[in-house]
C-alpha cells in the first residue's frame, strides 16, 4: 500500500509541476504578446469596435519595419477556416487567454493578412482590385497556410487577369508556382 500511495503522490506532484510549467509558459507568452501589442504604432479596427481579437503584424513604412495591430472578430476568424477555429475555440493556448486575445502574426505578410481580414469581415469594398505579383504570391502562401483559399475565389480571376502579362517573365517563376498551385491554375503552373 505504501508504494501505491507514493506512486499516486508522485503522479499528483508531477501533474502539479506540469500545470505550473504550462502556467509559467502561458504567463511568459502573455507578457510577450502584451509587449508586442504595446509596440504597435497603428491599429485597424475590422469589427467596428466590437472586436475581441488583436492581431499583431509587421509592416514596412518608408523602409522601416513597424508593428501594426488589427482588431478583429474571433467569430469571423473561426468561421473563416479550421486552423483559426482550432486556434481560437479549441485546446490551443490562444483559446485559453482572457479578452482581448492577442495573436502574433508577425511572420505573415501584412498585405495578405489585411486582405483576408477585409474579406472575412465582409468589407469587400476594401479588398484591392489589383495586386502586385509579390503580394498575390504572399496571399497565396497565407491562404495555403491557414486553408483560406476558397474565400478568395471572387477576386482571384481579376487579380490573375491583371498580372497575366508577367507569367512568362524571367524571375517570376517562383511567384507563379505558388499562385498557380494555390489557386488551381494548371495552365500557368505548367508554364512556370
Amino acid at each position: 500500500m505504501a508504494n501505491r500511495c507514493d506512486i499516486t503522490s508522485h503522479y499528483f506532484v508531477k501533474s502539479d509541476a506540469t500545470a505550473k510549467h504550462r502556467y509559467e509558459q502561458n504567463s511568459a507568452n502573455t507578457d510577450y504578446l502584451r509587449n508586442l501589442a504595446s509596440r504597435a504604432t497603428d491599429e485597424s479596427d475590422f469589427d467596428d469596435g466590437r472586436g475581441d481579437v488583436k492581431l499583431i503584424a509587421k509592416r514596412v513604412v518608408h523602409g522601416e519595419t513597424v508593428l501594426q495591430s488589427f482588431v478583429a472578430s474571433r467569430t469571423a476568424m473561426i468561421r473563416a477556416c479550421k486552423p483559426w477555429e482550432r486556434m481560437l475555440a479549441g485546446s490551443f493556448g490562444e483559446a485559453q487567454f482572457d479578452h482581448p486575445r492577442i495573436l502574433d502574426f508577425t511572420e505573415d505578410s501584412f498585405v495578405a493578412l489585411e486582405i483576408v481580414m477585409n474579406v472575412i469581415h465582409l468589407r469587400f469594398g476594401d479588398v484591392p482590385q489589383r495586386l502586385a505579383l509579390a503580394n498575390l504570391a504572399e496571399l497565396a502562401m497565407l491562404t495555403d497556410k491557414y486553408m483560406l483559399t476558397a474565400i478568395m475565389a471572387p477576386w482571384v480571376e481579376r487579380w490573375i487577369n491583371y498580372l497575366q502579362s508577367t507569367v512568362d517573365k524571367r524571375g517570376n517563376e517562383v511567384y507563379w508556382l505558388w499562385i498557380s498551385w494555390e489557386f488551381g491554375l494548371l495552365d500557368i503552373f505548367d508554364r512556370s
